[in-house]
């Protein structure tokens, strides 16, 4: 190894290292800094130059970092250390303050925080900002299979950005391609995203929804489907919605058999065959193809998935809930397509509970935890606040909580195993005990198992 540089130009917390060899072959590096994981990076390229990007890093802090040439089996020569120290964070967004509690089973939540920060902030256990982008007004994340961030500009673009905030392709809103809530990564590598459609009825314009797919490897978008192919406002109307927003849509995912799931704040939840082909269900609301069961109806949804056949999870808002005492919730429904029912299995509410009428999300991981987001700061809205995530285990353990202030929404909470594939050396740190049975604000999570 001849030489290493650090490269700050990123940004405040964003550092690469120029790596060069004297013969080329894949670099390895390790950094750190006092009261956090030692981590990890590998750039398997046989070259002799080497550009490493450095992820997860924390605002004022001084990192220590070993760098060295590596073989198939044993690591060659010693290693080249050095240091650097990261800078302030950007005052809108130093302004933001987070607070959390417990041992999360992911590393880093990415958040999508509208106020004074308007954009994305990836948090990690102890709600320390480690990586950030600003936007107008963030409205969906998504991670490609390629390891890019995919992140939705309300009104404005999509753009995909490598992890250390390269753009690599950018698609513009156009007036027939208004890209408004969600996006999300098909299994064949193209994304999907909402958008605004409109159509006559009745001699009345009506703004309904559609579906675009975006392949930006080919630089190719088009539209696949609209709610005026399976739906029309003078037969299917909801809770609420107006001519100037019918159902208002606010989540996509990908089913298990390949279909279709979309969420309508107004109107509930529907599945549509794979290859955007007919509507198979609807979920809640007046027009429900399935009867619901008491403490199944989320009477207002957001990020609606079929997380397993049949299981439906959803954020339920309660918006349109007359009762007083309605509280947010995620809320996991189980269908059967065959006697056409829908009932409750288990819910999640913190108490004190919180209301959250609008954004919202509920995540099911892959040991089956789900992470849930109350996105709305007390008053916004109507409701109570605070801005919270929470980490829930199946059987009713809380194991994380996140509270955030400063701004006032935050549209999703989305987990990350990683920022840019760096791994942690050995056990991670002992940061603080989980939160079993802990008593005061904000309370106990509490997860019903229903029926």
């Amino acid at each position: 190894m001849t030489s290493v540089t650090v490269d700050s130009s990123a940004g405040p917390i964003f550092r690469t290292l120029s790596v060069s060899l004297d013969e080329a072959g894949p670099v390895q590096v390790e950094y750190w800094t006092p009261g956090t994981p030692r981590l990890r990076v590998t750039s398997q390229s046989p070259a002799e130059e080497h550009a490493i990007f450095l992820p997860r890093l924390r605002a004022v802090s001084t990192y220590s970092f070993e760098a060295r040439g590596i073989g198939w089996n044993l690591a060659r020569g010693a290693p080249w250390s050095g240091s650097f120290t990261t800078d302030s964070l950007p005052p809108d967004l130093a302004s933001v303050r987070f607070r959390s509690s417990g041992t999360p089973t992911v590393p880093v939540i990415m958040l999508e925080l509208h106020g004074r920060f308007a954009g994305f902030a990836a948090v990690d256990q102890e709600g320390k900002v480690v990586w950030y982008r600003s936007a107008g007004a963030p409205l969906g994340f998504a991670r490609r299979a390629n390891g890019n961030f995919v992140l939705l500009d309300w009104g404005s673009n999509l753009q995909e950005i490598s992890p250390d905030g390269r753009v690599v392709s950018t698609l513009w809103a156009t007036p027939t391609m208004r890209m408004h809530h969600d996006i999300v990564e098909t299994p064949w590598h193209t994304l999907v995203f909402l958008t605004y459609d409109t159509a006559t009825v009745n001699d009345t314009v009506w703004t309904g929804d559609a579906i675009w797919e975006w392949d930006p490897d080919w630089q190719t978008a088009a539209k696949r489907w609209s709610t005026f192919d399976a739906l029309s406002p003078a037969i299917h109307r909801g809770w609420a919605g107006s001519p100037a927003d019918w159902l208002h849509a606010n989540s996509l995912a990908i089913g298990p058999r390949g279909n279709v799931i979309v969420s309508f704040l107004f109107f509930g939840v529907i599945s549509i065959a794979p290859g955007f082909g007919s509507l198979e269900w609807i979920l809640d609301g007046p027009h429900s193809t399935f009867t619901m069961a008491p403490g199944a109806v989320a009477y207002g949804q957001h990020s609606a998935a079929e997380v397993e056949p049949n299981h439906i999870l959803v954020f339920a808002n309660e918006t349109y809930n007359s009762d007083p005492a309605r509280n947010s919730r995620a809320l996991e429904i189980v269908i059967d397509p065959e006697t056409r029912t829908a009932r409750a299995v288990r819910d999640f509410a913190p108490q004190p509970s919180i209301w959250a009428p609008f954004v919202g999300s509920a995540r099911r991981l892959d040991d089956g935890n789900t992470l849930v987001d109350f996105g709305l700061a007390p008053g916004v809205g109507g409701g109570t606040g605070p801005i919270a995530v929470y980490e829930v285990t199946p059987s009713g353990d809380l194991l994380w909580q996140l509270q955030v202030s400063g701004p006032r929404v935050n549209y999703r909470a989305t987990p990350l195993q990683s920022i840019a594939g760096e791994e942690t050396v050995g056990d991670e740190p002992h940061i603080r005990p989980r939160l079993r049975g802990e008593v005061g604000p904000p309370g106990v999570a509490a997860l019903r198992q229903a029926f």
